[in-house]
């Protein structure tokens, strides 16, 4: 048979994409792939454990296909637009499993932040070199305003009260990345912020 460890994470990563890990049993896990539960057991710890290790495969397939993307753009493979919207999509596929980290191993999640504060700060300095964001901006405060509003929009209950889909996730994305100002707009911004600045 093959690789029992690799089945077995198959299955839940499969699954914790329509189901939250707690409503998965090992008993049907075990049914489905056609092996006993003692064997599964034999092979990883405890359930928790299977989480974990689904979750550190789940976030280094992530982190190998952002590189693979941020090579294409290098190379002139694939334009910066495309590459980002290609990695947003396979990104949002997969907020079911997401969610799970957040909610189960909040220790663990740190650590999943700063790994993926390192895949955007990739595509931050590709995106200025290719003269698409004004160096000077901060980064960090960029990448906060990212992070907080994909948490927010992974909670199920926000995304039902706001009626959010993919569609409107995107256009919320468009409104922080474009800015929703004209120059006159900005102009006024800009006066209105100096006045605070000197009371």
């Amino acid at each position: 048979m093959k690789n029992i460890k690799k089945l077995v994470l198959d299955k839940i990563e499969d699954k914790l994409m329509t189901n939250s890990f707690r409503n998965i049993s090992i008993d049907s896990i075990a049914k489905e792939l056609h092996i006993s539960k003692r064997t599964i057991y034999e092979t990883f710890e405890s359930k928790e454990s299977i989480l974990e290790m689904a979750i550190d495969r789940h976030q280094q397939k992530f982190i190998n296909y952002a590189d693979a993307i941020a090579t294409k753009i290098q190379n002139g493979e694939l334009s910066f637009t495309d590459g980002i919207n290609d990695l947003m999509k396979h990104y949002s596929d997969k907020h079911s499993l997401n969610n799970e980290i957040f909610i189960l191993l909040p220790d663990k999640a740190k650590n999943i932040f700063a790994q993926r504060k390192n895949v955007f700060m990739k595509f931050y300095d590709i995106a200025v070199t290719e003269g698409l964001i004004k160096e000077g901006t901060n980064k960090d405060v960029y990448f906060m305003i990212i992070q907080t509003c994909g948490l927010a929009m992974h909670d199920p209950k926000f995304r039902h009260d706001y009626n959010l889909n993919f569609d409107s996730m995107h256009e919320f994305m468009n409104i922080i990345n474009l800015g929703i100002l004209t120059d006159k707009g900005k102009e006024a911004y800009k006066n209105k912020q100096n006045i605070m600045k000197n009371n």
